[in-house]
């Protein structure tokens, strides 16, 4: 018999943490993007950490099942429980862009660009070049944009390339406005002016 590691968030059924999929309900165990759980409530994010949590405790290098939770947390805006599995997640997998991504976006802990330590940005930074050069999305370079402008643009530091060569590069893959929402949705910010594109597709 198999051995139960962890319950569906949906069904609550006994599953082993290697299942992606629940059989009973048919719900995806795991998070593959950010956007699964842009509807979720508190209460259904945390039900979710609890049983990655009861798996991860079976299978520790588990990369989605950390990965699942650290999205979980960021969505939570739980910047610093985040930033560990999102750290575990490329450590066990180091070729997924997002996890390089959202772990970028975490480092700013919900502060505005301009207020973050400076080795938090230039790690940011560092983090998002490694998603880019994983897979060169608009979204990345949008994200690379904002930490140039509100950053080094606005307290005169220089930094190549600047911020204004990366919105072109996000427009040149497709940025769209839902990715530029869902950026400042998790950072809990407007939108620079200094770098609005609002001539875009939703």
């Amino acid at each position: 018999m198999q051995v139960a590691d962890l319950n569906c968030p949906g069904c609550n059924a006994a599953l082993s943490a290697s299942t992606r999929e629940c059989p009973y309900c048919g719900r995806s165990i795991v998070i593959n993007s950010f956007n699964m759980i842009a509807a979720c409530t508190a209460g259904e994010l945390r039900t979710n950490i609890n049983a990655f949590q009861s798996g991860l405790a079976v299978q520790p290098n588990d990369c989605a099942l950390n990965l699942s939770t650290a999205f979980c947390f960021l969505k939570l805006k739980l910047y610093d429980n985040a930033l560990g599995y999102f750290e575990k997640a490329i450590e066990d997998n180091i070729i997924n862009s997002e996890a390089y991504f959202y772990y970028a976006l975490a480092m700013l802990k919900g502060n505005k660009a301009f207020t973050t330590p400076k080795k938090d940005i230039d790690k940011a930074i560092s983090l998002t070049n490694a998603a880019i050069a994983l897979e060169p999305r608009g979204i990345y370079h949008y994200f690379l944009a904002y930490l140039k402008y509100d950053f080094y643009e606005r307290k005169c530091l220089n930094i190549k390339p600047g911020y204004a060569a990366e919105l072109e590069e996000s427009r040149r893959n497709n940025i769209c406005n839902g990715d530029i929402a869902s950026i400042f949705e998790i950072l809990d910010r407007e939108v620079p002016e200094a770098i609005a594109l609002g001539d875009l597709a939703e």
